[in-house]
């Protein structure tokens, strides 16, 4: 049985829920994503030593690389979120099962709006890289990137960084 893109898209968004609260512990999400979900699959909070990192996410299992377009309209439907549901920052986290064209990565870390992208191997749900663009670095000093060794060689993932953490206690 072939599955269609709507549910291929849909287990992508379970996957890459259960991913990251697996990986990040005190991550909680809930699904989001629907027809006129509003550009938001996932929304959530992150609980971080004394922070609470409120989080908003979307999935893309797409057989080529996100173009810039479909970012662009993320950090637009976070902003908008953003200002409807919370006076503070959010963390907007960006799930592709195909990478990133330069160009979208380009406009990451041009991007005002904090955000996390991830490339997550959709049969896996393994990480293949990721990218934390400058204004998530500015507005979560707690998050960091970290360079490991996986499977498909050194990869960078999203970590908290524990030194931040000891040094405002």
């Amino acid at each position: 049985v072939k599955l269609s893109n709507v549910a291929l898209g849909t287990a992508f968004e379970h996957m890459s829920i259960n991913y990251l609260t697996q990986v990040y512990r005190n991550m909680v999400l809930n699904r989001q994503g629907q027809a006129g979900d509003g550009g938001i699959d996932f929304k959530g909070t992150w609980s971080i030593g004394k922070h609470h990192v409120e989080v908003l996410g979307q999935c893309k299992r797409y057989k080529r690389a996100v173009p810039a377009k479909d970012l662009r309209e993320f950090t637009a439907a976070t902003t908008l979120n953003n200002h409807q549901t919370t006076n503070h920052a959010c963390l907007g986290i960006f799930v592709s099962s195909n990478g990133y064209t330069k160009q979208c990565l380009e406009e990451v870390f041009h991007s005002p709006t904090p955000l996390y992208c991830l490339h997550l191997d959709h049969s896996l749900a393994l990480p293949i890289n990721g990218w934390l663009n400058p204004a998530a670095k500015r507005t979560f000093p707690m998050l960091a990137m970290r360079t490991t060794l996986s499977k498909r060689g050194v990869i960078n993932v999203l970590a908290v960084d524990q030194t931040y953490l000891d040094t405002v206690r």
